[in-house]
């Protein structure tokens, strides 16, 4: 019946505004079919879409046999589900908080691959295309029906998306602690661990990928599926403060860790501390001070040595434990970390950072994490498992040295 009324008023109308046309829908047809879609809920979006393809295929005396999905696609139509996203995100200010990462953000103008014409998208579109494409790891086909745009100008949206965060947010919001920051955090680990002088954990996660049709073996890891294994050190607050994102699944943590920038540069990125503690007792029982260096822990995929410590006490272990939460609740916010995306294999690099940045600055916000995502998240990562860590045996003496100091 409103269907029916809201035609009948437009062909009333004396302008030609398609906008009009487009807001008489959503102020009258939409309010009825949404009235209390707070209780049931998103479960019958189908049926409100055909409603809706319905009432523009009226409008354009357009047979009802006409594909919806075309329709959508040529009048820019964006579906209940995903409206109901952009309001939300607008809502909790979320669109707010991305658009303040990059002060403000600005993607650049996307054009059509085929016509090589501007695709006229809001910035605020664009970005919740790409996040929604983050956190739902949808098909780019799924998400192309759902905000009226073709396939090709969500891929652009998601690249172009995560180009612009890397550029401007990787060494401020992703960063390595300077002297200052370690010194915070070496405070706040030693107040919850008993270790002094910790400035992060370091651990590693495999990324489920789509495999390449060039070099698939090498992606292969000791599971079996192809992945992108990616390293990262966390502080005690679940922040990532580096991330390692381009060996292949094959590659062990090691040598994932002699191939980053942080191996590389250890000596000039840790700053000097300086902490002295009483250590192991010389030959007349007393204690000997010992000048202990900021270090950071992992487990016993990581060589010893004297800024890497692994295998002693329990607090220890305890403490890991916070870079095993990160990676949870990253990989629970962003769905498309743990399930295989349809993404080539070249771009989950620059995804896997992205994905990283926004993880940062929602904690930095205090944004509430929903602990149902980790069930959802359990039994996703349940179809690709982790492959279980390999021991390094590679110890130096003054890691050795090092250890007793602290273990004393």
């Amino acid at each position: 019946m409103a269907l029916g009324t809201a035609v009948q008023t437009v062909s009333k109308f004396k302008s030609d505004s398609w906008e009009g046309r487009a807001k008489l829908f959503d102020c009258t047809v939409s309010v009825i079919l949404l009235y209390a879609s707070e209780v049931w809920g998103l479960r019958y979006c189908d049926s409100l879409e055909i409603v809706q393809s319905t009432y523009y295929k009226r409008l354009l005396a357009l047979p009802q046999a006409t594909n919806n999905a075309a329709l959508r696609l040529g009048l820019g139509l964006v579906t209940r589900s995903c409206k109901y996203f952009i309001q939300s995100f607008q809502t909790r200010n979320r669109f707010h908080y991305t658009n303040s990462l990059n002060g403000p953000i600005k993607i650049p103008q996307t054009t059509s691959p085929s016509s090589h014409l501007p695709i006229r998208l809001s910035v605020e579109k664009k970005i919740a295309i790409a996040v929604y494409k983050l956190a739902s790891c949808a098909e780019y086909r799924v998400i192309a029906k759902g905000f009226g745009v073709s396939k090709s100008t969500v891929c652009l949206c998601v690249h172009s998306f995560c180009k612009v965060l890397i550029e401007n947010q990787v060494g401020k919001i992703l960063s390595w602690p300077n002297a200052l920051e370690c010194e915070r955090i070496a405070s706040r680990f030693e107040q919850k661990f008993k270790l002094p002088n910790i400035i992060g954990v370091i651990d590693g996660t495999h990324v489920p990928i789509k495999p390449p049709q060039d070099g698939a073996a090498d992606f292969r890891n000791r599971k079996g599926y192809s992945s992108i294994a990616v390293q990262a050190i966390v502080d005690d607050q679940y922040l990532f403060k580096n991330i390692t994102a381009r060996n292949p699944g094959c590659a062990h943590d090691a040598s994932v860790l002699r191939g980053s920038s942080l191996y590389k540069n250890h000596n000039t990125l840790i700053p000097e501390s300086h902490r002295e503690i009483d250590g192991i007792y010389n030959a007349s029982n007393e204690a000997m001070l010992f000048k202990l260096p900021y270090y950071i822990i992992g487990d016993a995929a990581y060589p010893l040595c004297n800024w890497i410590m692994k295998n002693y006490r329990d607090e220890l272990t305890v403490a890991r434990i916070v870079v095993e939460q990160a990676f949870g609740r990253l990989k629970g916010r962003w769905r498309i970390l743990y399930k295989k995306s349809d993404l080539d294999v070249y771009n989950m690099p620059h995804v896997i950072i992205s994905c990283g940045i926004l993880h940062n600055f929602v904690e930095i916000s205090k944004q509430r994490y929903n602990s149902s995502w980790d069930v959802e998240r359990i039994h996703g990562e349940s179809e690709y498992p982790q492959p279980e860590q390999m021991y390094n045996r590679q110890n130096s003496s003054s890691g050795h040295l090092m250890r007793d100091h602290i273990c004393a």
